[in-house]
């Protein structure tokens, strides 16, 4: 058999002492904002391939949808049964004066 050997330390930690002053805020206000940055550039470096290739879909998918619409013959008479609705009523135009 084999003998196992455990040591239990204690050690303390010893915190920040004193008031906290405008500068340290800054300095900690500074450091969370850098910190936030390099988070967002690393989840749009994570995007950008999938960014990418949505872009390409919607560049084909609206080319595809310009060339079926340009294919398509122009309307020059109203459709069937469709009426014409003025909004403003046949009413006469106020006078200028």
């Amino acid at each position: 058999m084999s003998t196992l050997e455990v040591q239990i330390r204690s050690t303390t930690v010893e915190g920040p002492t004193g008031t906290p002053s405008f500068l340290d805020g800054l300095v900690n206000g500074w450091q969370g904002f850098l910190a936030w940055g390099a988070t967002f550039l690393f989840g749009l470096g994570q995007a950008m391939p999938a960014l990418v290739i949505l872009a390409i879909a919607g560049l084909i998918a609206w080319l595809n949808i310009r060339r079926i619409m340009k294919r398509m013959p122009a309307r020059t008479t109203p459709v069937e049964g469709a009426k014409v609705v003025n909004p403003v009523g046949a009413k006469e135009p106020a006078p200028v004066e």
